[in-house]
This record gives C-alpha cells, sequence and structure tokens, in this order.
C-alpha cells in the first residue's frame, strides 16, 4: 500500500497541494481526524456532531445537474459493503449511523459532513481522480483537500498556504476599542 500513498502524493503534487497531516490509521478513522484537524476541533467532536447530524438528516435536499432542489434519501445509497463488521446493511437509519462509527469512511459519511460544515472537499486518489463533494445546498464556506489511498485518508493543502507567521507585536492600546479574537472558525468574538 505504500506504492498507493506515494502515488497519492505524486498526484496531489501535480495539482499544486502537498501533505500537511497524515494521521494514524487507528479504528479507520482517518478521514474524521483530517477533517478535525482542517477544522480545528477534537476528533470526538466531529464524530459526534457528524452522527447527530446524519441521525437527524437521512433524507437532504440536493442540488441536481440542472440546479433544481431534489431530496435524496440517503439510507439507499449504503450497501452490506458499507458494514464489513457487522456482514449486512443494517434495517433502519439509526443502526446504519451508529453502525458506521468504526468502519471505513462511505460516501454518505462524506457527504453529510460537507453539508454540515459548508464545505467543498476535493479527494485525490493514487490514480489521479479527483472527486469533489460539495455541500448539497451549494454554500460553501471552504475548501479541503484530502489524497485518499484507497483504504486511508490524508489531509493536504496548497503548496502556497504555508501558515504566515507575524513576529510584528504592538505595544499600543486604543482606548475604548473592545478587545477581539478569532476563534478558529468563521466568528470573531468580542471581549
Amino acid at each position: 500500500m505504500s506504492n498507493r500513498r506515494l502515488q497519492t502524493l505524486v498526484e496531489a503534487s501535480k495539482r499544486g497541494l502537498t501533505l500537511h497531516f497524515d494521521p494514524p490509521v487507528v479504528k479507520n478513522r482517518c478521514f474524521y481526524r483530517c477533517l478535525a484537524k482542517s477544522l480545528g476541533m477534537s476528533e470526538d467532536h466531529v464524530v459526534e456532531m457528524l452522527e447527530s447530524f446524519m441521525i437527524s438528516n437521512q433524507v437532504i435536499s440536493c442540488l441536481n445537474k440542472d440546479g433544481e432542489v431534489e431530496e435524496k434519501d440517503l439510507f439507499q445509497y449504503l450497501s452490506d459493503a458499507d458494514f464489513p463488521r457487522l456482514g449486512k446493511r443494517p434495517s433502519s437509519w439509526l443502526q446504519a449511523v451508529e453502525g458506521l462509527r468504526n468502519e471505513m469512511t462511505t460516501h454518505i459519511a462524506i457527504l453529510s459532513a460537507a453539508a454540515l460544515f459548508a464545505l467543498e472537499m476535493h479527494i485525490i486518489d493514487w490514480e489521479g481522480r479527483t472527486e469533489i463533494v460539495r455541500n448539497p445546498s451549494g454554500q460553501t464556506y471552504a475548501k479541503i483537500f484530502f489524497a485518499y489511498t484507497g483504504d486511508h485518508y490524508m489531509l493536504l493543502r496548497p503548496r502556497n498556504d504555508a501558515p504566515q507567521i507575524s513576529k510584528a507585536t504592538s505595544t499600543e492600546k486604543h482606548r475604548n476599542a473592545p478587545q477581539f479574537h478569532h476563534d478558529g472558525q468563521k466568528n470573531i468574538i468580542l471581549e
């Protein structure tokens, strides 16, 4: 599988991307670890939020190729192959969501993550194929890039997207100006 890992990273490099995070392979959670790192959240929090979202959103509204809204029942996209530990697809949506907890990430989990976090996810595989999964409502706040080897996800970033660290400091304080900080999401918090 190391050949696929290397080939996936070569394909990512051809697109101007580089490895940002290669999570350990534990309990098939590499996709969730990458997503959590990208969002600045804990893995457990991401998994809990995603499970809660999926349980509440078995049917979601999606834009079709013509830009029209249509309803999709996510349960119909799951098969026995999505549940190798159980041997077959559970009979209810709730059991299916719970059963996916420690299985390989499915397209349904990826689509649900795109909807929940309003993302556009680019997934590049070892053969150079790129799948783009967008928030079904059409509105996205961020793009995330993944490399996929067939059984492992890695987080990518654009080569020119290296963190910029400013060493400039200011001791000047402005009277009556509220202090604020960015919480890592899209919110600015005034103190």
